[in-house]
């Protein structure tokens, strides 16, 4: 069963002339953007993509139309590889390597096999 539209406590578009109103602030920002602001264009020329509002879009559209030039540039791509580089070199530190010293701890050498204390 469908809920009734509630119209009372809703955000109105900011936009003059616009009647559309909204449940939440950041529905109301995106409407803006998506339907009042102007289109993310394709940097590639020769490319008639016809735009899109959201630069998401455009990325998706980048990586889809144009595979050769940014597979592997956007964004997420980015940080998945700088992840993947720094998982390798945290698993190839050799061992004891970053260990620091007694002196920099603060602590004298402890003879082998004494409990200290």
């Amino acid at each position: 069963m469908a809920r009734p539209h509630i119209t009372e406590n809703r955000i109105p578009c900011e936009i003059e002339d616009c009647e559309k109103n909204f449940a939440r602030m950041a529905d109301m920002r995106r409407h803006v953007v998506e339907v009042h602001g102007s289109p993310k264009r394709c940097p590639e020329p020769n490319c008639n993509w016809g735009g899109a509002k959201r630069g998401e879009r455009l990325e998706d559209h980048k990586m889809k139309a144009h595979p050769e030039i940014y597979n592997g540039t956007s964004f997420h791509n980015t940080v998945r590889q700088y992840i993947d580089l720094m998982l390798e070199v945290v698993l190839n530190v050799p061992e004891g390597f970053g260990t620091p010293s007694p002196r920099i701890l603060g602590q004298a050498p402890q003879p082998e096999g004494s409990m200290g204390g």
